[in-house]
């Protein structure tokens, strides 16, 4: 009794899973309680027996034809063409991608290559951008001029380089050579004019290949002279520094041509004494040019070796002293008229 109630249970676990299944193998061939239900690679006998675009090969299976690929789910089965050109009509990826690679797809019923992907020499694949990594020059896209793989990262070829976004390659021209728009230019801080230039605030290195930003005022920092010539006069790079040459001090942001007392001056800028030199200011300080001459400023006399200015107070005597250079100029004014 307990044999015949396990046998019942089994065979109405079998039913169950038979009704779920659509196909079930009985003696070796397969059934379907939906005979309308596709047979593609299921077992026939003719032609007809097999959805649209299969053959039945031998009388056995159901094969796809020539040329199309099998499509199927849970419940569908169908042969799709195959793609063999960009542009070809689709319904699924597949169609595509099976002979341009995984990186073609169905896009608005054509095959195309995917968003971030090109198409080149048959096949579709991954767009590298210049500086980017690739596994092969293939992947490497840029408009209008081969690009390379080279030790894993994309290149542009010889005396080229990439444009600011890496879509592009671009001649390179360097300072002096000709160009046709500022892209070409691979100096820093250059322009094309022609032929690449520097910028109107950069001078040309003594190499030619660089562009040095030129200074404006006595103190900034420089690695050429010509950094220091190009907006001021008498003026070098000392110790990486713009200082004024030989015969000149700075005065504010400049150099004048240095002038000791009791010579011709046109500026007090250009009266200096052993202790009033070089300074970052314009203004008269214990010098100034008087009547033409180099001589103290006012509260200001001169020392005994006559070489240097100094203030009354400095000196041990009043205000009255007179500044005696300054009288003999004034006498001597004077007496022209």
């Amino acid at each position: 009794m307990k044999g015949r109630g396990f046998n019942r249970i089994y065979l109405l676990v079998l039913l169950f899973v038979l009704l779920r299944i659509p196909c079930y193998l009985v003696s070796g061939n397969l059934t379907c309680r939906d005979q309308a239900l596709p047979k593609t690679l299921a077992s026939c006998e003719y032609d007809k027996d097999c959805v649209e675009n299969a053959y039945c090969w031998n009388q056995q299976t159901c094969l796809c034809m020539t040329g199309y690929l099998v499509d199927r789910n849970r419940t569908h089965v169908q042969c799709l063409r195959t793609a063999t050109a960009m542009g070809d009509p689709c319904t699924k990826d597949v169609q595509c991608s099976v002979t341009f690679t995984a990186q073609a797809e169905c896009r608005d019923n054509v095959c195309q290559c995917s968003i971030g992907s090109h198409f080149q020499a048959g096949r579709c694949y991954q767009t590298v951008r210049i500086g980017q990594m690739c596994q092969t020059s293939k992947n490497c896209y840029v408009e209008n001029s081969p690009s390379y793989c080279v030790t894993g990262f994309c290149e542009c070829p010889f005396q080229h380089h990439p444009n600011s976004d890496g879509t592009r390659c671009i001649r390179s021209s360097f300072l002096d050579d000709q160009c046709s728009g500022d892209e070409e230019c691979v100096a820093q801080n250059s322009r094309c004019l022609n032929v690449c230039r520097c910028n109107v605030d950069h001078v040309m290195s003594s190499d030619r290949k660089r562009c040095l930003k030129a200074a404006n005022v006595i103190g900034e920092s420089c690695s050429e002279h010509a950094q220091c010539q190009e907006f001021m006069t008498n003026a070098q790079c000392n110790e990486e520094r713009c200082s004024c040459v030989e015969g000149y001090h700075q005065r504010g942001p400049v150099c004048y041509r240095s002038v000791k007392l009791g010579r011709a001056c046109e500026t007090h800028r250009q009266c200096v004494t052993p202790t009033n030199r070089d300074s970052n200011t314009t203004e008269v300080t214990s010098v100034d040019c008087i009547y033409g001459m180099c001589t103290c400023a006012s509260d200001y006399t001169t020392t005994e070796d006559q070489l240097d200015c100094i203030r009354y107070s400095d000196n041990g005597t009043g205000n009255l002293q007179i500044n005696w250079l300054a009288l003999l100029m004034i006498l001597a004014s004077f007496y022209r008229f």
